[in-house]
């Protein structure tokens, strides 16, 4: 996720150094690994935020969506009734069938 860096061997490092040196290294990059760790910590708590503002942006839309069906639904059926009532007196001897709503 970062530059990449080529890994070193722990001999090469560690060559020279007594053994408060070691640990001294060892606290370096052990912070270096915390620091990193925050960032990641930073990024999947913005990432988190963001897929919740997108479960509730798409939970909106489904229920927009579910509404526009229920009208669209519900005008189609008063189309088909006003349809067939204007056939009726339209051609008087077409007989009005409620069969043909369905």
């Amino acid at each position: 996720l970062g530059p990449e860096i080529k890994p070193v061997d722990a001999v090469t490092i560690t060559a020279g150094l007594d053994n408060q040196g070691v640990v001294i290294l060892q606290r370096q990059i052990m912070k270096e690994q915390d620091e990193g760790l925050e960032k990641l910590e930073e990024t999947v708590i913005s990432t988190k935020h963001v897929a919740l503002t997108v479960n509730e942006e798409l939970s909106l839309h489904a229920r927009l969506i579910d509404s526009l069906d229920d009208h669209v639904e519900f005008t189609g059926s008063r189309m088909q009734v006003l349809f067939c009532y204007h056939i009726s007196f339209s051609f008087p001897r077409f007989r009005f069938n409620r069969s043909l709503l369905y």
